[in-house]
């Protein structure tokens, strides 16, 4: 759509700028406003509430996750980090110990490897890991046959699921409520599903319950949050860098044409005021559309200049093209660095993830092996321990051997042969006795 606007006296301006609105229902709601879901859904949240909920309008975690879906990089942080704590998948072996060091050496058990390929343990840990990496928290449904075993292990999506509000009296959480529509307007208390929380002194009590693993973190007594949330910042400053050039390549980034009228032009014989004014916007849409056009918008700048007594100016129209630079090293030193910040955040080096910042910095093949090292050995340790714990339960209520020890199992980097070409350990040394 073109407009043309008087932003001053004698100064008009003409600009392109596609607009869209849009009305949104969904199902059995389509005859309603969205105020009227609003008010009808009020008591969901906040005080009157029957679940504690997340971040304001209990929406944190939909915020978080539009934010990664406009970043080019977020999503890849988020899964590279999730890949670090699965790392090959999980192992099961004997403890010894080696050096005041206790060890896991792994076995092959066939009843071990007959119930984790029976509970599916390889994708409930695929999707805790990714579940701990975005929440720092995950949430499992655990499930009971009528002899009391283990049927499923079954990890529950962090958006469907809330804490119920403990009632008075109660110093933890009982029951969990689950719901696809936490933090929406389609929300409705009426589909929620009330699951008792896993009771550790009586495994077996309930047939259904869920545990919920989370990583402590102080003040927040009820759910937690991971530490690239303190990203937000940085993660929108990166976003607007493409979507600021992707509009500047469709509708021009500054004025590119200067388009100056004397300004005695439409006082023509006959016309009145009204009628020269609507002349001239008239002729100002023509020029605008020569000089414009929908799919490479370009922004005009009309001015009117006067004559000097000899009347210089009064030869007619000038239109003058602006020249302008755009330098894009800042913009992209900008979003390199708010790259960097976003990485740290993630507790890795970006460059773990694939993401090029222009730092040499995990450049090299030995940069990157210890960066991965460091990542396993240090700072994944704690978020395996909690991965492994509904493993351990279910293999308690199940009564498999206790002798054997889960884990999981490392990610070995390859390590190249550097042995000097002149080492006497290398068997390719060049015989001095030969000549070329």
């Amino acid at each position: 759509m073109k407009e043309t606007r008087k932003i001053a006296d004698n100064v008009y301006s003409v600009r392109y700028k596609p607009n869209a609105s849009a009305v949104v229902t969904f199902g059995n709601d389509a005859s309603k406003t969205v105020d009227a879901i609003d008010k009808e859904n009020a008591k969901a949240y906040g005080i009157k509430g029957d679940h504690i909920i997340r971040g304001k309008d209990d929406a944190v975690l939909h915020r978080l996750h539009q934010l990664a879906c406009e970043s080019p990089n977020k999503w890849m942080l988020i899964q590279t980090r999730g890949d670090f704590l699965f790392g090959l998948g999980l192992g099961y072996g004997t403890e010894y110990l080696e050096k005041d060091d206790i060890k896991i050496k792994p076995v092959l058990d066939a009843g071990y490897k007959a119930w984790v390929k029976r509970l599916r343990l390889t994708d409930y840990l695929m999707q805790a890991s990714l579940q701990q990496s975005f929440a720092n928290e995950f949430y499992v449904r655990l499930t009971l046959a009528t002899n009391l075993t283990v049927e499923k292990l079954e990890v529950v999506d962090a958006f469907e699921i809330r804490a119920k509000k403990p009632t008075e009296g109660q110093t933890r959480i009982t029951h969990y409520l689950i719901n696809p529509n936490f933090g929406t307007k389609q929300y409705r208390k009426a589909d929620n599903v009330e699951v008792p929380a896993f009771d550790e002194s009586a495994p077996t009590k309930f047939p259904v319950s869920i545990i919920h693993i989370k990583r402590p973190v102080p003040g927040q007594k009820f759910y937690s949050f991971a530490p690239w949330w303190g990203t937000e910042r940085w993660t929108n400053v990166s976003n607007k860098i493409p979507k600021f050039n992707d509009n500047g390549l469709d509708n021009g980034f500054f004025v590119t044409h200067h388009v100056s009228i004397p300004d005695n032009y439409f006082a023509k014989e006959g016309l009145d005021k009204d009628e020269q004014e609507k002349l001239k916007m008239t002729v100002l849409d023509e020029i605008g559309d020569t000089l414009s056009g929908y799919d490479n918008a370009s922004k005009v700048l009309f001015t009117f200049h006067g004559m000097d007594v000899q009347g210089k100016e009064t030869q007619g129209v000038r239109i003058t093209p602006l020249k302008f630079n755009i330098n894009d090293e800042a913009f992209v030193g900008l979003f390199n660095a708010a790259n960097a910040a976003q990485a740290q955040g993630h507790g890795f080096l970006p460059s773990l993830a694939g993401i090029d910042t222009g730092s040499k910095l995990g450049g090299s093949g030995k940069e990157l092996e210890a960066s991965a090292n460091y990542t396993q050995d240090f700072l994944t340790n704690v978020d395996r321990l909690l991965l492994l714990k509904p493993i351990e339960i279910a293999r308690d209520i199940d009564g498999l051997n206790p002798v054997l020890e889960f884990f999981i199992r490392r990610i070995k980097t390859y390590t190249y042969d550097v042995t000097p070409a002149n080492s006497p350990n290398n068997p390719n040394k060049p015989n001095p006795d030969e000549t070329n």
